[in-house]
């Protein structure tokens, strides 16, 4: 066993039986698994990207995965835009210092990279123990705290659906569904890829986006949907849709509210989809996570518990000391 650098398609799809095995053993989120970083990889990768799948083992029986790629000389995580928490795929069991010295000796060694960011790290990832490995005393790294709010069952069980902040606002949320005609529900056909390709050019036009993000996007979603790895909630308006929010399922019983695409000029149409999102969750007994974004919205809300994440980012030029900078965002709250 030793270590190795996979940088091209068709070796990535080469150790997939390992990786699989691999992730079974690690107790780590969907987002580490196979299936969602090669359909990533295939439905965002450009020529200005460069595959870099750092290893530890063998091809037939991997121990230490960290999955990457290059791009302008910046070393970034797979899915570092869509995923919601990020980390390497190892087994808890075995010497994390002995892999991540290794993986940190090989990105030192590699031309094609001037810097490393590690965002939206598992607060639990073994590369935040492992950081002196990595950065040393002749680099740079920036450091801060974000989080994934959780609504857990014990939260909206019982006579309340949520747990508001405040009466006023309680009031304010309860004015807010009552004078709504927005309606949602889980899809139940085939991939709505015309509904989607309709709202994404609304979010084009409104946002001044790159149209490649959301036909990419579109592949990527389409993708997991079809391989029954995605459900759609879907919000609409006098018939039509104007809400369509990816929700993958993280566990027996337990949902991730995901990516999604909107029409950007119905007044809070967010806001509305997750507080029907939860009302449905509730009716299933289920857990439900959020994913990052909308923090200030969502702990004003519903009190979620939020998990730290970290983003990392370290240069091999610039000499800096690195300190931390973490705060809970549950602080907000309250």
């Amino acid at each position: 066993m030793n270590f190795f650098r996979i940088s091209d398609t068709g070796e990535f799809h080469s150790v997939q039986t390992a990786w699989e095995e691999l992730y079974k053993t690690s107790a780590l989120p969907i987002f580490q698994s196979y299936e969602l970083n090669a359909t990533w990889w295939e439905s965002f990768e450009d020529p200005a990207m460069k595959l870099c799948i750092l290893c530890f083992g063998t091809r037939t029986r991997l121990r230490f995965i960290l999955p990457g790629y290059i791009k302008q000389k910046i070393f970034f995580l797979l899915q570092n835009d869509h995923a919601d928490i990020l980390d390497a795929i190892y087994d808890p069991t075995d010497d994390m210092l002995f892999y991540c010295s290794g993986i940190a000796k090989m990105i030192r060694e590699i031309p094609e990279i001037s810097t490393v960011q590690f965002a939206k790290l598992n607060a639990a990832s073994p590369l935040l123990s492992c950081l002196p490995y990595f950065f040393g005393e002749n680099k740079c790294i920036i450091h801060k705290n974000s989080g994934i709010p959780v609504i857990e069952k014990s939260q909206y069980e019982g006579s309340n659906l949520l747990k508001f902040q405040n009466k006023d606002r309680h009031y304010k949320m309860q004015k807010l569904l009552e004078g709504s005609d927005v309606c949602s529900a889980w899809y139940p056909g085939p991939f709505p890829e015309q509904q989607f390709k309709e709202l994404s050019v609304m979010l084009i036009r409104h946002y001044h986006r790159d149209p490649f993000y959301y036909n990419s996007l579109m592949e990527y979603v389409k993708t997991l949907y079809e391989k029954k790895m995605v459900r759609i909630f879907i919000s609409s308006k006098d018939g039509i849709p104007v809400h369509l929010s990816f929700v993958l399922s993280l566990k027996e019983n337990a949902w991730l509210s995901w990516v999604s695409v909107y029409n950007p000029e119905i007044p809070r149409i967010d806001i509305i989809r997750l507080i029907n999102l939860v009302r449905s969750a509730r009716e299933h007994g289920s857990e439900l996570w959020f994913g990052t974004g909308l923090y200030k919205q969502k702990i004003e809300l519903f009190h979620p518990r939020l998990t730290p994440l970290f983003n990392l980012k370290f240069s091999k030029k610039e000499k800096k000391v690195f300190r931390f900078l973490s705060r809970k965002l549950i602080d907000l709250a309250y």
